[in-house]
């Protein structure tokens, strides 16, 4: 990818970007390659506003991708990123390995069981972690069935719904009606 132009302001270069991505991602029968620049997009490129709307369109191609190398190598993007606790996107790589596993969405022979709350866990509690970092990997610590993120060293940002303990099963309020 080209380097942003001097005349453009950081946003007005990443809002362009975006929309060529998102015109490329709309043509019918796809662009030859695009997958890969995606890729390439979300693992190597030092902008994270960028990465991310690369990686985004990579998550929601997972379901559909024919290709069982192309999904491969879309969930080994994912799973990488996940990894790294430093990385700003690691987060919502687990968000998103963790809708597509929530979903039915993984693809046939695939399985992230056990390896998205870990993966959470370890994120949500890595002390040198940005918050936007933090954040997810505790939310989803949550959804994955953690029974206590407090060990995460909660920011004082962090959402009281975040820091504290999942709650109990809750049974209904009222019985079901009986008729006679």
């Amino acid at each position: 990818m080209k380097p942003k132009p001097e005349t453009l302001e950081a946003g007005e270069w990443e809002e362009r970007v975006n929309e060529i991505l998102n015109l490329l991602r709309s043509q019918p029968g796809g662009v030859p390659g695009l997958a890969n620049l995606m890729l390439k997009m979300a693992e190597e490129n030092s902008n994270p506003v960028l990465r991310m709307y690369a990686l985004q369109p990579i998550a929601m191609w997972i379901p559909d991708e024919p290709s069982v190398e192309s999904c491969k190598a879309m969930m080994d993007c994912l799973q990488r990123i996940s990894w790294l606790p430093d990385d700003p996107l690691a987060g919502s790589a687990v968000l998103f390995l963790n809708d597509l596993q929530r979903n039915g969405s993984l693809p046939e022979g695939m399985s992230a069981d056990g390896m998205i709350g870990e993966t959470a866990l370890r994120i949500a509690s890595y002390a040198t972690a940005c918050p936007d970092v933090r954040m997810p990997g505790c939310a989803d610590a949550r959804m994955c069935g953690c029974a206590d993120v407090r060990m995460c060293g909660s920011p004082p940002c962090m959402p009281a719904w975040i820091k504290a303990p999942p709650p109990p099963s809750r049974q209904p309020a009222l019985s079901p009606p009986t008729h006679p």
